[in-house]
Parts: structure tokens; sequence; C-alpha cells
């Protein structure tokens, strides 16, 4: 055969290939999402025109949200058992009943909302010399006083709290000042500061906030007791857990401050265990500045992150029928050093 004819035949062959059956392509395996996938509700605090407590140069809403994401990418890397979802993914304003309702709906296994603490001001009445007024045709002599309030605090370290049902104790939830006196000072600690009432206070944000916490008034304790009936359920789920985050925090060498309960509306209508972790005191310069930094806010979210597998693995533990006492290694209410029932600071 002539190298010609050889190179015709081919070329009268070749059309002949393209009618025989394709390979199908190698099949590149995926990673098969769990049947029942742990989800967590990651809940950004404030937001939007809610600010939250501010700093020196930095507000509560801003650094909640970095946290948040910084929690649900860890999650997302190191355990894919776990569905992340969150209650805002922006700077945007989300009501509290609301918060709870996204957890609710997407059938959360635990609700995390994150925060940024900040303690009481202090205002300092300083006196510094005396005037003589007129009153009802009477010349009297009177103190002059210079007063300034003080923002920043010393105060450090992490609390996670849990919902406290029943009614609140109206003696520790009063409106009131406190005063301290120092030579020819007066220190007066004002309480409008307070934990519940500084959280609870994004409630007067929303509006007809009546018609969707059921009556609810965050300036009247007794009030509370109508929201917490969903989550009363989920107790001692809530306190374990919470004692989870606040070891896991102290392994990591950050100041512990202890579990607490308090009347918040954020945890009050979800249908899970729920804690609500203040990271840091913003109004403390040094906090401030571990809170804001990538070091800082990395630490934070791996402290959470490391709590979630531990209690994952608990309910592993308990649906499983192993020590399936829910309450096994809860610390009973009223323990110091591991749960305060508190209505305040």
């Amino acid at each position: 055969m002539t190298r010609g004819s050889f190179i015709s035949r081919i070329l009268i062959c070749l059309p002949l290939f393209a009618f025989l059956p394709s390979r199908p392509p190698l099949a590149v395996a995926k990673p098969t999402p769990p049947a029942d996938p742990f989800t967590v509700c990651i809940d950004p605090g404030h937001g939007g025109h809610d600010y939250g407590a501010h700093g020196n140069f930095s507000f509560e809403k801003n650094i909640t949200l970095e946290v948040a994401m910084k929690l649900g990418r860890l999650l997302e890397q190191t355990q894919p058992d776990v569905r992340v979802i969150f209650t805002r993914t922006e700077d945007v304003f989300i009501p509290l009943y609301e918060r709870a309702d996204i957890a609710n709906r997407a059938k959360a296994d635990l609700f995390i909302s994150i925060h940024c603490n900040s303690s009481r001001d202090r205002i300092v009445k300083r006196l510094i010399g005396h005037r003589t007024v007129t009153r009802h045709g009477k010349k009297r002599r009177v103190p002059v006083y210079r007063i300034h309030r003080y923002h920043e605090t010393d105060a450090n370290g992490v609390e996670t709290y849990v919902l406290r049902l029943g009614r609140l104790d109206e003696k520790t939830q009063a409106i009131e000042n406190s005063e301290q006196t120092e030579g020819d000072s007066t220190i007066i600690i004002d309480s409008a500061q307070d934990v519940a009432q500084a959280e609870n206070a994004s409630i007067y944000q929303e509006k007809n906030y009546q018609e969707h916490y059921n009556g609810y008034d965050p300036s009247n304790p007794a009030s509370f007791v109508l929201l917490a009936l969903t989550s009363s359920a989920y107790q001692q789920q809530s306190i374990e857990f919470a004692n989870m985050v606040q070891q896991s925090f102290e392994s990591s060498g950050r100041p512990s401050r202890d579990v607490k309960q308090l009347g918040l509306a954020v945890l009050g209508g979800s249908a899970m265990p729920s804690v609500l972790i203040e990271t840091g005191f913003i109004n403390n310069p040094g906090e401030e500045k571990y809170l804001n930094s990538e070091d800082g806010q990395n630490q934070i979210a791996n402290c959470i992150a490391s709590a979630i597998a531990r209690y994952k693995q608990q309910v592993h533990t308990w649906k499983n029928g192993v020590n399936a006492d829910t309450t096994a290694g809860v610390i009973s209410p009223g323990t110091r050093g591991h749960l305060l029932l508190a209505a305040g600071r």
C-alpha cells in the first residue's frame, strides 16, 4: 500500500469516530452534607440605627458583626456538620423578636447572641467653692460643684448570660443612682447602663413594640414572665452551654466574669438553648483595642467555636442515651463562680 492511499483511508475513517460513544467524565467526589445538621444561629447584636454601646473610637454593632462573621466562617471550615445561619450579615437593624423567629424557623439547635459590654458611667461632683444666693428674702451660702462624667472603665473579661425565668426582682431592677462620698467629691454611679436595660433598650427602636412582645415593657420587670415561657424548656441546656463558653474563654487566658441569669428579651422567644455573650468591655480602652483587632476577634471566635464543638458532642451523648440526664454537669443556680442570678450588675 502506498503512503498516499494509506493516508486517504485514514481521512475517510475520521468522520466515523465522531459517532463513537464518548467516555463519561470522571465524577468529582463532593462531601455529603449531614442528613441532620447541627444548626447554630449566630446573632450579631444591634445594627443599623441601633449602635449599641460605644468606646473611644468604635461602636458595638460593628464589632459584633465582625466577630459573628469570623465565627461563621470558622465553623464552616472546621465543623462541616454544622449549619450556620445569621440574624444579620450587614449593618441593618433587626427587631429582637425577629432574631428569635429566625432561629425558630431554622429549627436551630443553638442561639448565640454576640455583644460587647459597657459598664455604668461614673459621675463625679467635686466641690469647688461656695456662693451666696437669696431665697425667700434670706441670703444663704450654698456649695458650688463641678460635674464630670467618666465613661471609661478598667473592668474587663467575658460574661455569658442565660435567660432568667419567672418574675424579676423589682427591687434590684429599680432605676436609681447609687452615691458614694469621698472627701469633697461625690461619686454617682449611673445605673442606666445596666446590662439588661442596655440590651433590652433595642426594643424601643422598634415601631409598635408592644404588639410583638405580648405587652412586654422593658421598664416593667414583672411583664417579662410573659416573654420567657417559650424558652423555659431549654433552661438547663442553656446553662450547660454557657458554662462551656466561659470555660473556653478561661482556657484561652481571658478573664471570666461568670455565667449569669438575666431578663434579656432577645433570649425570651427562642425555642432552643440560647445564650448572650458579652465579649469584653468596649469602654475599657485596652479591651476596645482588643475587640477591634484581628487577633482579638479571632480569639473570641475560636473560643465560641470550641464551646460549640464540646456542646455538640454532649448533645450526641444525650441522644445516644449515655448520661441522658441533661442536667448532668450543670451548676445549680446561685453557685457563685459558675452561675450568678443577676437582675443587674
